[in-house]
């Protein structure tokens, strides 16, 4: 039943005029966005960069956490502007929150957690980073506490007879799933992001994923998984420490864990990646039951959707 124009009883449905043609754009470094006068509303895409791992002597590293990652429909721009954008980075540990501010509101997300390290815990994020070769949880993801959630937990490692580095850690959490806890043979494969093309069309992608966790002796490393950079093996043999492969730019996913290669130096995680913002015009809509009278006065000021 509705009530008033626009919708449903408690509901108030503007009409949301302008010339947005449908038309999306992504901003991949920090700088603004501009609001012409007649545009009227949009849908933001909001990724955060990836969390990376912070690896040390004798470590193997849980994947890093996907960034957090929010889709947010029908903003509504009724004033020209410009908007401040920030996207955030990637680094060895929790990723940088990217944001944007329109009317004075800002949307963002939160970055991903650092894969988890003995006796270093993970931590919490947009999505949690993998738990450690000691057989720790992974971390929490949607720390924001968003509805829908931003990002899911990570995966627990597997405990080894620590410290002789047996163990296997588990994947970051990534937008669209959580990260796989270690299995005896292989660190953890990594959650899988959020699809951003049905949205944003083609020229987007699927971004957040986590990282995959690293493992240990003669264990492989996990997967990671859109962006996010794989777990490095544990070779039984010495050699020198090996970097984990860093999570893609500007996708906002987790870095791939440390594996313990016998150096006593340990292996460097790798850098989760940096984050991203789509921003997409929308094209002028009036939805629900509207009065004759609305409707005819909006056509006449020019601002009914045909």
């Amino acid at each position: 039943m509705s009530r008033g124009n626009g919708g449903l009883i408690g509901k108030v449905n503007p009409i949301i005029g302008g010339d947005g043609d449908g038309s999306s754009s992504s901003i991949t470094s920090n700088g603004s966005y501009t609001i012409p006068a007649t545009l009227g509303a949009v849908t933001l895409g909001i990724v955060s960069a990836g969390g990376g791992g912070d690896g040390g002597a004798n470590v193997i590293n849980g994947g890093g956490g996907g960034g957090g990652a929010r889709i947010i429909e029908n903003i509504l721009t009724p004033n020209p502007a410009s908007a401040p954008v920030t996207i955030g980075g990637g680094g060895s540990s929790k990723g940088g929150a990217s944001s944007i501010v329109i009317e004075g509101v800002t949307y963002t997300a939160t970055g991903g957690g650092q894969g988890g390290l003995v006796p270093q815990a993970n931590t919490n994020g947009g999505s949690g980073g993998g738990g450690d070769a000691g057989g720790n949880a992974g971390g929490n993801g949607n720390t924001g506490s968003f509805d829908p959630p931003e990002g899911n937990n990570g995966g627990a490692g597997n405990p080894g007879t620590w410290p002789q580095s047996t163990g296997n850690s588990g994947g970051g959490g990534g937008a669209g799933a959580a990260g796989s806890s270690a299995p005896p043979s292989s660190g953890g494969d990594a959650g899988g992001g959020l699809n951003f093309v049905p949205y944003f069309g083609p020229q987007a992608s699927t971004y957040a994923g986590g990282g995959g966790g690293g493992g240990a002796g003669s264990s492989s490393g996990g997967s990671g998984l859109d962006g996010g950079g794989d777990g490095l093996p544990g070779p039984a043999s010495a050699g020198e420490p090996t970097p984990g492969p860093a999570g893609a730019s500007n996708t906002g996913s987790g870095g791939g864990g440390a594996g313990y290669n016998g150096n006593p130096q340990g292996s460097p995680s790798g850098n989760g990646g940096s984050g991203i913002v789509w921003v997409k015009k929308l094209p002028p809509k009036a939805t629900g039951v509207w009065s004759m009278k609305t409707a005819f006065q909006s056509i006449k000021a020019g601002n009914w959707p045909t």
